[in-house]
């Protein structure tokens, strides 16, 4: 069991550790929002999903190498399997893969086949029934929606497997 003063540097820890990945990232989707091309804004979006769910597989596995030439696909597997991702979370991140994956691979993209795609993703149903925004608008609520999840999550099994002799 761990003593209250452990508990309370662990949590200092992890804060720390949090609040400067947190730093870093929000300058990235800062300057991500400011882009008008949907192709860049789902491929650099897809990167900073990328990084979180590598983070949590790191501290998963204690911070095995073994995990760095995986797939994204296999990524969220094996994450919810560990029952670290939630069905739903698990179905909307391989929904912002296969839009990543329509700028990533074709020359003519298709806006329909788009907004398909956004319409099928789970999180955030008042975004889905606003007409009026754009596929821009509405992928980017959906993915602040799931990088604030996996921030959450990666700050959650941070904190559990922060060892306070590690400290």
């Amino acid at each position: 069991m761990v003593d209250v003063d452990d508990y309370n540097k662990i949590i200092a820890k992890a804060t720390k550790i949090f609040e400067k990945d947190n730093k870093m990232w929000t300058k990235y989707i800062s300057n991500i929002t400011q882009t008008e091309d949907l192709r860049v804004i789902a491929i650099l979006v897809q990167v900073i999903i990328e990084w979180y769910l590598d983070r949590l597989l790191w501290i998963n596995f204690n911070k095995s190498n073994v995990l760095q030439d995986i797939r994204y696909p296999k990524k969220i597997e094996i994450l919810k399997n560990q029952k670290i991702l939630d069905p739903q979370l698990e179905h909307d991140l391989l929904k912002i893969y296969d839009i990543r994956n329509e700028y990533a691979h074709e020359l003519e993209i298709y806006e329909q086949k788009i907004r398909n795609i956004l319409d099928s993703v789970k999180r955030q149903s008042h975004v889905r029934q606003n007409k009026e925004l754009d596929n821009k608008q509405r992928f980017l609520k959906y993915t602040e929606s799931i990088i604030k999840t996996l921030q959450r999550t990666y700050m959650t099994l941070t904190v559990d497997k922060l060892n306070p002799n590690q400290i």
